[in-house]
C-alpha cells in the first residue's frame, strides 16, 4: 500500500471518527435530556397528585370541623328549646336561634354530602336524621299536637342520645383524617 493511499485512509477514518463522535455526542445528549424531561415530568405529576390529595384532605378537614360545629350548635339550640318548652316559656329569641342553627346544620350537611366518604356520610346522616326527628318532636309538643309516644320524657331521650351520636360522628371523622384515637370531649 502506498503512502498516499495510507494517508487517504487515515484521513478518511479521522473525518469519519470526528463526524461519528459529534453524532454520538449529540445522540447521547438527546437521550440524557429526554431522561431528565421524563424525570421532571414524573416529579411534576407526583407533586400535583400530592397537592390534590392535600387539597382534598384540607377540604374534608374543614368540612368536618364545620359539620361538627354546626351539629353541636344545633343540638345546643334544641336543648335550649327543650328546656324552655319544659318551663313553658319559649321566647322568640330561642325559636329564632333554633331556626338559625337548624339551617346552618342543614347547609353543612349538604356540603358534606358532596365531599365526604360513605363511612363518614353514614354517621353524619344518622346525626342529621336524629336531630331532625328531635326538632320535629319538640315542634309537635310546642304546637300541642303530639303523635304516638311524643312527650317531654321522649324528648329528653332524644337530647341525651344526640350527644352520643355527635361524638360517634366526630370519632369517624377523626378516623378518616388519620387523627389519633377518638376524642373523649363532647
Amino acid at each position: 500500500m502506498s503512502a498516499s493511499l495510507s494517508a487517504l485512509i487515515v484521513a478518511f477514518l479521522g473525518i469519519a471518527g470526528t463526524v461519528t463522535s459529534g453524532f454520538l455526542a449529540q445522540w447521547g445528549a438527546g437521550r440524557t435530556k429526554a431522561r431528565e424531561l421524563a424525570h421532571s415530568d414524573n416529579q411534576t405529576r407526583a407533586e400535583r397528585a400530592y397537592q390534590e390529595r392535600r387539597t382534598l384532605l384540607d377540604a374534608r378537614r374543614s368540612c368536618y370541623a364545620d359539620l361538627n360545629t354546626a351539629a353541636r350548635l344545633y343540638q345546643t339550640a334544641l336543648t335550649d328549646f327543650f328546656h324552655a318548652l319544659n318551663c313553658g316559656s319559649v321566647s322568640p329569641e330561642i325559636q329564632e336561634a333554633l331556626e338559625e342553627a337548624r339551617l346552618a346544620h342543614r347547609a353543612r350537611h349538604s356540603e358534606a354530602q358532596m365531599l365526604v366518604p360513605d363511612n363518614v356520610l353514614g354517621v353524619a346522616s344518622a346525626v342529621n336524621k336524629h336531630l331532625g326527628e328531635f326538632y320535629g318532636l319538640l315542634k309537635r309538643l310546642q304546637a300541642d299536637m303530639p303523635e304516638g309516644s311524643d312527650s317531654l320524657a321522649r324528648a329528653e331521650e332524644y337530647r341525651r342520645n344526640s350527644w352520643d351520636l355527635i361524638a360517634g360522628m366526630r370519632s369517624e371523622m377523626r378516623r378518616d383524617l388519620g387523627v389519633g384515637g377518638a376524642s373523649s370531649c363532647s
